[in-house]
């Protein structure tokens, strides 16, 4: 149940992109990349063991630093596949982290689900990565779009 329900949630977070127009936009991904990586330290918080709360927080800067990193890359195709990575090795993540935290507030669902969620939305990533056109941004600009100052 747990895959299934995952495999929706994947769906429905690209879908829910799609709705809110963001469904091509590198930061909407990169912020799903932050919360889904951010929600282990949720659980540590939950636990209430500060040591689990480090380990945690410094597994989670790793894929955040990914995220951050890929909005800021002139590429869209690099910008987008760094993203999928992340969240694709997120998922790998999510099948080992027993092995790695013994973090005991994390449900016993929540591992194959979170890997599902992060599969899906991570190979779709990288469908957008060989879609969209090569597209790089001038020197100074990045992937996320901002208005000149004139």
């Amino acid at each position: 149940m747990a895959i299934l329900a995952g495999v929706l949630f994947g769906f429905g977070i690209v879908g829910l992109g799609y709705l809110t127009r963001q469904g091509r936009a590198i930061p909407f991904y990169s912020t799903v990349l932050i919360v889904i990586a951010l929600v282990y330290v949720l659980f540590a918080v939950m636990a209430g063991d500060v040591g689990v709360m480090r380990l945690e927080i410094a597994i989670a800067a790793g894929f955040i630093g990914m995220a951050v990193t890929g909005t800021r890359l002139p590429s869209r195709r690099w910008a987008f596949g760094l993203i999928a990575a992340g969240l694709v090795l997120h998922g790998g993540f999510d099948l080992v982290h027993d092995a790695l935290v013994s973090n005991p507030a994390v449900p016993e669902w929540w591992h194959p689900f979170c890997a599902v969620v992060d599969v899906v939305v991570g190979i779709w990533t990288i469908v957008l990565a060989i879609q969209l056109p090569q597209r790089t941004f001038p020197p100074g600009e990045h992937a996320i779009q901002r208005p000149s100052a004139k």
